[in-house]
């Protein structure tokens, strides 16, 4: 009987043990599958966001390069000039001038060289990087032209000199028989493109973008390689469906899983981009994004292997202990609970590695139950913790409160899992972001008894999704600020130019005038008065004119160049003492504060982490435009104060000027805008610049004012311990 009982037992622990190994299995095996599903969707995302935004790039790259073309054409005096030259192409005189404009405009607008040609190549003007004579792509471009707008011609490899090369032709003018001239300029993709279709916005050792061109069965590669060296505008492979090249060319897009070049097995993203007539793919091994699964699939498998060692040794101990009568030795026991011990270890070692812990709530009792990751993702002690279901949601952020309550709650209601992702409001004000998942059992008659599942720390994850969707506002920020820019930039400088033009035309009249008097220096009367008057009057007030314009021209031309060299230079943070700078450009000041009355007050500052350089010039600017903007009823009160919160430093510029009205207020960060009475100075770059330094630091700048009674400017900056911003 006792031998039946003891065979029983060993049935019913053998099915308890198995029935655990399949649960085990099964639910590590569906955490795999779930976790690799997601790292492909999330690597189709990513793939997906970065080929629309280097096509993006690239678009506005070729519309930049041909509006500066055309531009440069609609020019007045290059017009003129080119009009000359073409009557005339033996004028050296014109055809310097022309040759001079066109090196200034190939210089500062990365062009490679400048060639004025006929429609059969013949060369009359040439600058840049010499070439013995037109390639054929260049011929071909001229030849295809249809109207007057500029166009672009492919990238190729000019046979002269073996050079990477990209066309850009434009109609100019016609020569006496009727004959066309064109502008060709030249860019060399090594410059800008290249690096462009290089940037990945992560370290990869894999990943690459990739353009393509179709040449008739084959497809050519036209930019380099990551992993054959020499390949743009030489390798060619055959054009099957089986490319990602392929799909691009219908139109497609999504995520490939296919081979590359190399033969390896990759993930791509492949898009079609018709203003280039360009295929780009870009790919990344799938060895490199599975590999995280990879890990996470042996963590997993330590666990199974560890929970299945724990059941069997739980199952052989109760049988044991059964078979010796329900007795067990202190021996026995220790090992035991050392083997639970080491399992609970690695579980707990799982977790930590894979930032996922999970929790459990019982619904009868209202105690909420954490893992030890748990508690590490909420930066809680485990003692601190109030452990019910309210004290888990007065953790979650404010604004994010109510969402989870509701997809917990309905879950519990429709009886269905849950799973959501939501913001985490750390002491220190930081942000994290987590995944949360889970589901409730239930008794018999349908009522909730236990609810468990787990949370994963995402936070990575998110703030690089965030980082994507930033880049690609600024992008179109920037493209929008250089298009007004662009355009404020050549209303106000055609404007001393005309000055210039017809002041000069006024001196060659008067010199005439001035020429007759001479001739009739012989005659007595009112001669000597009249030329008098030429020389005296009306040459000097014409050429007063043509330097104050020129002056103008100079002082727009050198703003200009401030903004642009504050969008180009590399910002060096280090800790910036402000008690220090603050004094020293108050000390540059000197002469400007005492001539202007004004009493500056300022706090104890604390540190930031930021460019010396920009901040000193931040803040010249904020105090600068204090002084030349102060009410002529009193005389200038300045203040500068600064505080921590939440990691960041805020520092405030408040006087006591005239402030302006609320509907002006967003226009202070427009460029060459000047509140009030221009009689005040500047030329309306001060503070847009300060607000470029400031972004470009990790930080920002607003202003408030109440007319009548001052400005207050708040610059916040990064502080030495300043946590990351999503």
């Amino acid at each position: 009987m006792g031998n039946l009982g003891l065979a029983g037992l060993r049935r019913r622990l053998m099915s308890v043990f198995f029935a655990a190994a399949v649960a085990i299995v099964a639910g590590g095996l569906f955490y795999y599958h779930s976790y690799r599903t997601v790292l492909l969707e999330n690597t189709e995302k990513t793939l997906r966001s970065i080929t629309l935004f280097k096509a993006d790039q690239l678009k506005a790259w070729r519309t930049d390069r041909l509006e500066r073309v055309g531009s440069l054409v609609d020019s007045p005096i290059l017009a003129i000039y080119l009009k000359r030259f073409a009557a005339n192409t033996e004028n050296s005189e014109i055809a310097a001038l022309l040759r001079e404009r066109l090196e200034k405009f190939i210089r500062y607008n990365s062009f490679r060289s400048a060639v004025i040609t006929d429609g059969k190549g013949k060369v009359y003007l040439a600058t840049g990087v010499q070439m013995p004579r037109l390639c054929p792509n260049a011929l071909a471009l001229i030849k295809a032209m249809r109207g007057p707008s500029p166009e672009m011609g492919d990238i190729h490899v000019n046979p002269v000199g073996d050079i990477h090369g990209i066309h850009i032709a434009i109609q100019t003018a016609r020569s006496p028989s009727g004959a066309p001239f064109f502008l060709l300029l030249s860019i060399t993709p090594d410059d800008y493109l290249y690096p462009l279709v290089q940037k990945w916005p992560w370290h990869s050792p894999s990943a690459e973008t990739v353009l393509l061109r179709r040449e008739g069965p084959d497809v050519l590669f036209l930019n380099e390689l990551r992993h054959v060296k020499g390949a743009a505008l030489r390798l060619k492979v055959p054009f099957t469906a089986a490319l990602p090249a392929a799909m691009a060319a219908r139109g497609g897009k999504g995520l490939l899983r296919t081979t590359d070049y190399r033969g390896k097995k990759v993930l791509a993203c492949a898009m079609f981009i018709e203003e280039l007539g360009w295929m780009m793919v870009n790919k990344i091994d799938e060895d490199e994004v599975l590999a995280e699964a990879a890990r996470i699939f042996h963590i997993l498998l330590l666990l199974m292997l560890s929970l299945l060692a724990l059941a069997a040794a739980v199952t052989y101990s109760v049988f044991k202990a059964q078979q010796a009568a329900l007795s067990k030795t202190a021996a026995e026991r220790a090992i035991a609970e050392n083997s639970l011990a080491k399992s609970e270890k690695s579980l707990k070692e799982a977790q930590r590695l894979a930032r996922l812990g999970n929790w459990a709530l019982d619904l009868v009792s209202g105690e909420l139950s954490w893992s030890d990751e748990v508690f590490r993702i909420f930066e809680i002690v485990p003692g601190g913790f109030g452990a019910t279901y309210k004290a888990f949601l007065d953790a979650i952020h404010p604004e994010d409160r109510e969402a989870v309550d509701k997809a917990y709650t309905e879950s519990v209601k429709n009886k269905s899992a849950y799973e959501i992702t939501h913001r985490l409001l750390m002491k220190d004000g930081r942000i994290k972001y987590v995944s949360e998942c889970g589901e409730t059992i239930y008794d018999p008659q349908g009522r909730p008894l236990r609810s468990f599942g787990t949370i994963q720390d995402v936070t990575g994850l998110k703030l690089a999704e965030l980082q994507a969707e930033r880049l690609n506002l600024e992008l179109v920020n920037k493209n929008q600020e250089m298009e007004n820019f662009l355009y404020i930039t050549t209303h106000d400088l055609r404007s001393p130019l005309v000055n210039v033009q017809g002041f000069s035309q006024n001196l060659q009249r008067y010199l005439e005038e001035l020429k007759d008097e001479l001739e009739r220096i012989t005659r007595p009367g009112g001669v000597e008065g009249a030329l008098k008057t030429l020389t005296e009057e009306k040459i000097p007030s014409a050429l007063n004119f043509i330097l104050d314009s020129s002056v103008k021209m100079d002082a727009l031309i050198t703003a200009l160049l401030k903004v642009s060299r504050a969008g180009r230079v590399e910002m060096k943070p280090e800790t910036v003492e402000m008690n220090g700078l603050i004094k020293e450009i108050l000390n540059v000041m000197r002469f400007q504060l005492q001539e202007a009355g004004a009493e500056v007050e300022t706090d104890p500052l604390p540190h930031c982490l930021a460019d010396p350089g920009a901040v000193n010039q931040i803040f010249s600017n904020l105090l600068g435009n204090a002084v030349k903007h102060r009410s002529p009823e009193r005389p200038p009160r300045i203040t500068v104060k600064g505080r921590i919160h939440a990691g960041r430093v805020l520092y405030t510029v408040s006087d006591n000027g005239p402030g302006i009205p609320e509907g002006d207020l967003p226009r202070v960060w427009d460029i060459f805008f000047r509140p009030g009475s221009a009689g005040a100075g500047g030329e309306g770059i001060g503070l847009p610049l300060a607000k470029r330094l400031a972004e470009k630091n990790g930080g920002s700048i607003r202003a408030q004012s109440t007319p009548g009674e001052g400005m207050a400017f708040i610059v916040e900056l990064p502080g030495m311990n300043s946590p990351p911003r999503a």
